[in-house]
């Protein structure tokens, strides 16, 4: 340091810089199994989401990265590797990986449907009055990657037969209509799609068997211990001011969010609750 100080100012600065530590990137992962998109047509909206968020937090331009995963799998996948450190996901995968994967959550994510909803049960009208009746049937829903969640979580007091086979799928309106023509298929509804069944033709040839206890939608997690704790603290600042900033609404919106909330104790407890009984059904 001694001999540094005969050098000229500029080049002490330039010795300096070139010996300090970069700030890190921070990769936030979005999964939502089931929902519309890929995740090359959501870059774009996932790269104006992160340039708000870093933005907002006081960060250098480029240091947030977003992707959006469609399938569980690729977001899983993502969640391990890189600089992953934060994990936007829907309960039902946060239910499956949170102990996997370290998931911590932070933040709730909130749909313009609310930041809980309740999982309603649709079956063929009349055919379904008691849980047994569903003994062989198929059950569909978007939460279907994640039976533990299903069994564990939503239908937790409600008995569903262990021969009822749970079903990932992507088309909930397909399984609805063989639902509405007598075949036994059961489909659970998020809150988002419980909202829209009243607007199909047929859903007077259908029924509500089961509604399950309001549940948080989404959840915002860090994973692992790979975000410190002064960039934990301005990432999720930011994140809980995105809404009231110029942008942020129309980019919230874009990825069918209006605001992040706060956990307070009792979701908090609600949600490892969730953590544990989805771990028992494994």
């Amino acid at each position: 340091m001694k001999k540094l100080m005969h050098l000229p100012w500029i080049v002490v600065l330039v010795v300096l810089l070139a010996g300090a530590k970069p700030s890190s990137s921070v990769a936030l992962v979005v999964c939502a199994p089931g929902y519309p998109g890929n995740t090359e047509q959501a870059q774009p909206t996932m790269d104006a989401f992160a340039e708000n968020v870093e933005s907002l937090a006081g960060w250098k331009k480029g240091r947030l990265t977003a992707t959006y995963f469609e399938t569980a799998a690729a977001g899983v996948e993502a969640m391990k590797t890189g600089d992953a450190a934060v994990a936007l996901v829907p309960l039902s995968l946060f239910a499956q990986q949170a102990d996997a994967l370290g998931l911590e959550p932070r933040l709730l994510a909130v749909p313009n449907t609310g930041p809980v909803e309740a999982w309603t049960l649709v079956a063929p009208q009349g055919t379904a009055a008691e849980p047994r009746s569903l003994d062989g049937w198929e059950v569909a829903s978007r939460a279907g990657y994640a039976p533990e969640f299903v069994r564990g979580v939503v239908f937790d007091g409600w008995d569903l037969p262990e021969t009822a086979t749970i079903e990932f799928t992507t088309r909930i309106v397909s399984r609805l209509r063989k639902a509405a023509t007598g075949e036994n298929v059961a489909v659970l509804l998020d809150g988002e799609q419980s909202a829209a069944l009243g607007s199909l033709s047929f859903a007077k040839d259908l029924e509500v068997v089961f509604t399950s206890k309001p549940l948080p939608a989404f959840v915002a997690c860090t994973i692992g211990d790979r975000l410190d704790d002064k960039d934990a603290a301005a990432l999720f600042a930011a994140l809980l001011e995105l809404h009231d900033e110029q942008g942020g609404a129309d980019v919230l919106e874009q990825i069918r969010l209006v605001r992040f909330e706060t956990l307070d104790d009792v979701r908090i407890e609600q949600i490892e609750s969730v953590r544990e009984r989805a771990a028992n059904r494994k």
